[in-house]
């Protein structure tokens, strides 16, 4: 029950990420959002649970770094 919580948040989460998405060769939707809220885990640890915004450039670059350590790229949508 637990997981899919925690997917469904990373879910809501990755869709008000804004213009782009996290990709990796080779690894599902899921895998994603599994490694992104592992991310997101380690970044409320280091700034505590209500501690940053997850909007701010600290957190947006601590979350992109992380999420480069596993692999991934952020893939930025054209704008129309």
């Amino acid at each position: 029950m637990r997981i899919k919580v925690a997917v469904l948040l990373l879910f809501m989460l990755t869709a008000c990420q804004g213009e782009g998405f996290w990709y990796q060769k080779g690894k599902s939707e899921s895998d994603m959002q599994v490694d992104r809220y592992e991310c997101s885990t380690e970044l409320r640890d280091k700034y505590g649970m209500y501690g940053a915004d997850k909007n701010s450039p600290a957190y947006v670059a601590d979350l992109k770094e992380c999420m480069t350590k596993k692999g991934y790229a952020l893939v930025e949508e054209k704008k129309k």
